[in-house]
């Protein structure tokens, strides 16, 4: 049996219904967290707390199921998880149209069974042109409103690469559809900055915190004159890229020296 976590009690996730009313699936009202477990311990806990008590704020959501470290400790206990991910997803109570007449939380975590970080394989990414990203401070959540990923996931294997590259409303790149970027410009490591409109990844603010990143903004000219480039997320860690549309990146150094760092610290 499957355990899931559903507002204070404990189920088998065969028994979660999704209820036809739900704000997340009628409106999207709500924010997801997915946490790296290796070796049955969640990595970078703080880091994953600090922004949820920044996602509740910012959609005004009042949160009664806070002992987090406790619920993953139980999900992964009653499901003997050793490497994998446990995923939060928080979402407005029912009631109301766009207006809620509720603002407290539903919590629903489970669990997916994946691997310890590995040196990966590079990868290929494309631009995507179709819709664009606004920047702001919802654009820095986790949101359930994930359209445009979604979208820009589709394009990005219709026309055979792995993911997409997502601009903002201004033509700077902020982000691909499952990740934060880096990239790597006169032998110095930089990241798009929050304000651009990317998500604030956790594995982006390890990097920060572990290596010297410089936060500037990304724009298509500066393309041929990157040396490297890669980016981050919280399940695989770090991932070197191949190749951006036409632009050839065959210097992996960093992304080598940060996943190394990374497997080795966990």
């Amino acid at each position: 049996m499957s355990v899931a976590f559903l507002n204070g009690s404990y189920i088998n996730i065969k028994d979660y219904i999704i209820d036809p009313q739900s704000r997340a699936y009628n409106y999207g009202d709500g924010f997801f967290e997915t946490i790296k477990i290796i070796n049955s311990k969640p990595i970078s806990l703080l880091y994953h707390s600090l922004r949820i008590k920044l996602a509740l704020k910012l959609l005004k959501l009042e949160n009664l199921f806070i002992d987090y470290e406790d619920y993953i400790s139980n999900i992964v206990t009653r499901n003997n998880l050793i490497h994998g991910t446990v995923k939060f997803h928080f979402s407005r109570k029912n009631g109301g149209k766009y207006f809620p007449t509720d603002n407290s939380t539903n919590l629903f975590i489970s669990y997916s069974v994946g691997n310890k970080y590995v040196v990966n394989s590079p990868i290929s990414l494309c631009l995507y042109y179709e819709n664009k990203k606004y920047p702001g401070c919802l654009a820095n959540i986790k949101s359930t409103s994930s359209l445009i990923y979604v979208m820009s996931s589709i394009y990005a294997v219709k026309n055979k690469f792995n993911n997409s590259l997502i601009l903002n409303s201004l033509d700077k790149i902020i982000e691909s559809d499952n990740s934060n970027i880096f990239y790597v410009l006169k032998n110095k490591l930089y990241t798009p900055k929050l304000s651009d409109g990317c998500v604030s990844g956790v594995m982006r603010q390890w990097i920060i915190k572990n290596f010297d990143v410089v936060e500037r903004s990304l724009s298509l000219n500066d393309m041929p004159l990157l040396s490297e480039f890669l980016v981050s997320n919280t399940v695989d860690g770090v991932i070197p890229v191949q190749r951006v549309n036409d632009y050839i990146f065959n210097n992996h150094t960093f992304s080598t020296a940060i996943q190394n760092k990374l497997i080795n610290s966990c």
